[in-house]
């Protein structure tokens, strides 16, 4: 029997950024996110404590295994719309004009919740599946998606700009207490560097283009 774990990035890093001090610049399943923090991005701390307790149970008994899935930013239609999603709150922000005169261009990966979800079926059925799975189609940045966006729906106050970066670190805490100085500069205009190679050899994962993704979730 197999326990599959919808885990998270988060639990690799806390910052994109942190690529740089990586093997190689590339960030894979054999690093533990020790960077989070409960007073800086907490989600990312609470994550990778959930996930660590996961794996000391797994340790403590032979009845079952554990599998662990690490999507990063999921994207895509879900059944209903979903006030509280922060995907469906991100493509709200982006396409509804929050971000019209620009927006913060912070760096993240995606993923299709369709390749998130056969994720988790290979995972529990397949034998020989062990360990952790990082589930990521594509290293993006907001203003990648934002241009993917427009392509299609030009109609849409979608950003054509981002904010410059020194001023987002001068400003962004006194608009809002989550925007911290430390997040700016290593998130703004930093790209992410997620190896999705596992995935593709011990799940069978071929991802979904971005374009399809944003274009399915918007319809």
């Amino acid at each position: 029997r197999r326990v599959v774990l919808t885990s998270s990035v988060a639990t690799m890093c806390t910052d994109a950024s942190e690529k740089d001090n990586a093997p190689n610049g590339i960030l894979t399943e054999d690093i533990i996110n020790m960077t989070a923090s409960l007073d800086y991005q907490p989600y990312h701390f609470g994550k990778t404590l959930a996930e660590m307790a996961a794996w000391r149970l797994a340790g403590s008994q032979n009845q079952w295994t554990l599998a662990t899935i690490h999507p990063s930013f999921v994207l895509g239609p879900g059944v209903k719309y979903h006030a509280s999603s922060e995907s469906f709150k991100f493509m709200v922000s982006m396409c509804g004009g929050e971000y019209a005169s620009g927006a913060p261009n912070i760096g993240l990966g995606f993923v299709s919740v369709d390749d998130v979800a056969k994720a988790h079926i290979v995972a529990a059925y397949k034998e020989d599946v062990v360990g952790r799975h990082i589930l990521s189609a594509a290293n993006t940045s907001f203003m990648e998606v934002a241009e993917t966006l427009r392509k299609k729906y030009p109609q849409y106050p979608i950003p054509t700009k981002a904010v410059p970066k020194a001023m987002l670190y001068l400003i962004g805490p006194l608009i809002h207490s989550a925007i911290k100085r430390r997040f700016v500069m290593k998130n703004v205009d930093v790209k992410t560097n997620y190896d999705n190679t596992k995935s593709k050899e011990a799940l069978g994962i071929e991802y979904r283009p971005m374009d399809e993704t944003l274009y399915e979730m918007l319809e």
